[in-house]
């Protein structure tokens, strides 16, 4: 499994349009300006499968990927809805927690956070409610290569802190789509979450 057979499948705004359960899929999310799509296009060592969009939050729905034929991927919209409709913030509000408490073939989530900033409200909230849905997930922070790593550290402990007041421990990343080895990491990371069995993938 290299990453690089890379076919995108549909796109959903509701549980209804996306595909049938079937290989394990992996998701990603984040804030909308946390650059999840420039990162998932160096992940697949592709650089235009996933839309990249100067303006935060374009990701309108939840685009399902097939890699190499053994499991799907899947972008999902970036929490925070930048400049997007009522209507479109409101569909997105009901499909995201739905996708993610229920989707039968859902083994592990990637919640994407700013490594620049302290714990953001927003996305304290989306950890905590993964913590309390008993879903398994990954923290993976981007944009490393612009902090220091003095305060990339200082940042790393509080999201540990974080999750040890829920007594729940997660695996952190540190990633830039500067650093190939750091990416490399992060494949390696979706590839053994894929290979997990599933009777001890919660």
């Amino acid at each position: 499994m290299d990453f690089s057979q890379v076919t995108f499948l549909t796109g959903a705004r509701a549980l209804a349009q996306c595909p049938p359960p079937g290989l394990p899929e992996v998701a990603f999310v984040g804030r909308s300006n946390v650059g999840k799509s420039s990162l998932l296009n160096a992940l697949w060592k592709r650089r235009a499968m996933a839309y990249v969009s100067k303006t935060p939050g374009k990701t309108a729905e939840a685009n399902f990927f097939c890699v190499d034929d053994v499991f799907m991927c899947v972008d999902l919209p970036g929490y925070g809805y930048a400049r997007v409709d009522k209507s479109v913030k409101r569909a997105w509000e009901k499909f995201l927690p739905a996708y993610l408490q229920t989707r039968e073939s859902l083994v592990h989530i990637f919640v994407l956070i700013d490594a620049r900033h302290p714990p953001q409200k927003a996305d304290v909230k989306t950890v905590v409610w993964l913590v309390h849905g008993k879903r398994p997930f990954t923290l993976v922070m981007t944009k490393k290569d612009k902090i220091s790593s003095q305060r990339l550290e200082e940042h790393q402990a509080l999201w540990t802190a974080l999750l040890r007041e829920y007594h729940h421990h997660a695996d952190l990343l540190a990633v830039s789509i500067k650093e190939p080895q750091a990416v490399e990491v992060l494949r390696q990371q979706v590839a053994a979450v894929i290979s997990v069995p599933e009777a001890t993938r919660r």
